[in-house]
């Protein structure tokens, strides 16, 4: 288990990697998307020094949500055309980020697992890529889905938070119900599809942007 966890971890790497030889301007277009790959990756980083040196950092599953929200949320603002769509979009982030510093420092704590407010945001992006598609097949002759960088992106974040959705909300309650092998095959859905977002993320990055 353990060295499949780190395998999930490292799987950042990739993304990193493939996002280091984009055309510049394919990197501008997806700045938010490679901001998100990049503080993952810090996120990370940082998670590990702390757990090596015995430190609590639970705190961190509050600032990685909050993250995710703003910089998936304005990309999927970005491109969205639909002016309804594109305010609803903004309209439920900035409720989101609001629930966020109220789960944060009046709900569960700073110091606990953010399931709380992790299942809204996690429902929000499910909406976020569902509406994508519904746009995607509804308003543009796809020719070649494959060479689509975003439809790449997208079903990645789809998969992702779809599959971890009811994971995170039960480990809120794991350690007081359920076994450490349960808890254990929460950690393992997490880093299957924290695995699966990496690699479809970095086919979104391979791909000729299509114009």
């Amino acid at each position: 288990m353990i060295i499949f966890l780190r395998i999930s971890a490292y799987s950042i790497l990739i993304p990193i990697i493939c996002s280091l030889f984009m055309k510049q301007s394919d990197r501008r277009y997806y700045a938010l998307i490679i901001a998100f790959i990049y503080m993952s990756g810090l996120l990370y980083l940082i998670s590990l020094i702390l757990s090596v040196n015995h430190i609590h950092n639970h705190f961190l599953s509050h600032i990685s949500t909050l993250y995710e929200v703003l910089l998936l949320g304005f990309f999927y603002y970005k491109i969205f055309k639909n002016t309804i769509i594109k305010k609803t979009t903004l309209y439920l982030m900035f409720v989101l980020i609001l629930f966020i510093f109220i789960n944060a420092f009046f709900i569960q704590g700073i110091n606990h697992f953010n399931s709380y407010s992790r299942m809204p945001a996690s429902i929000y992006f499910i909406f976020l890529t569902f509406t994508y598609l519904s746009l995607l097949f509804k308003n543009t002759p796809v020719k070649y889905l494959e060479r689509e960088p975003v439809f790449w992106i997208n079903t990645g974040i789809l998969f992702y938070f779809t599959g971890t959705i009811f994971a995170f909300v039960l480990y809120s309650n794991a350690n007081f119900v359920f076994t450490n092998k349960f808890n254990s095959q929460i950690w393992l859905v997490n880093g299957f599809f924290n695995i699966l977002l990496n690699v479809l993320v970095s086919i979104g990055f391979i791909c000729n942007r299509k114009t």
